[in-house]
């Protein structure tokens, strides 16, 4: 599982969570489509990802198609699920276009946890704010610590 404070280069080779879904998604069936840019894995580099407007940057992670088509994020952690509060002003834009699951993975637990996004939002009212350390003057970086009991 990548960790906050790894190097970017060390974190790029390391999508669990996503692959956890993936496996997940095809075991259950599901028809899916990676969405989101996916900058760890992209030949874009940090110094020009950044001159691509947040707005489409976090675009969510998959479009899932069941009953009806719907957006996934994909998020994982331990026993604990750091949620940019930036990302999450982009998600609340997207899920006004179509409904928007979350799909969280615990590497502590080893198992996931899928909840809506109305639902996140009342979860993240009771949630401590952090700060990660590569803050810049245009964007704190301030993230929602999320329990893992809490979802």
């Amino acid at each position: 599982m990548p960790n906050h404070k790894e190097d970017f280069d060390k974190r790029r080779k390391n999508n669990t969570a996503e692959d956890y879904f993936d496996k997940w998604a095809e075991k259950n069936n599901l028809i899916f489509e990676r969405f989101g840019f996916d900058q760890l894995n992209s030949g874009i580099q940090g110094s020009d990802f950044g001159k691509i407007p947040k707005f489409i940057r976090n675009r969510p992670d998959y479009v899932v198609v069941k009953n009806k088509a719907q957006f996934v994020e994909v998020k994982g952690g331990t026993d604990k699920i750091r949620m940019k509060q930036s990302d999450l002003k982009s998600y609340c834009k997207w899920n006004e276009e179509m409904e928007l699951y979350y799909f969280f993975y615990s590497s502590r637990y080893k198992t996931h946890k899928i909840i809506k996004h109305k639902k996140l939002l009342e979860i993240v009212k009771k949630c401590d704010v952090g700060q990660f350390h590569d803050h810049t003057k245009y964007d704190k970086k301030l993230y929602y610590k999320i329990d893992w009991i809490m979802l």
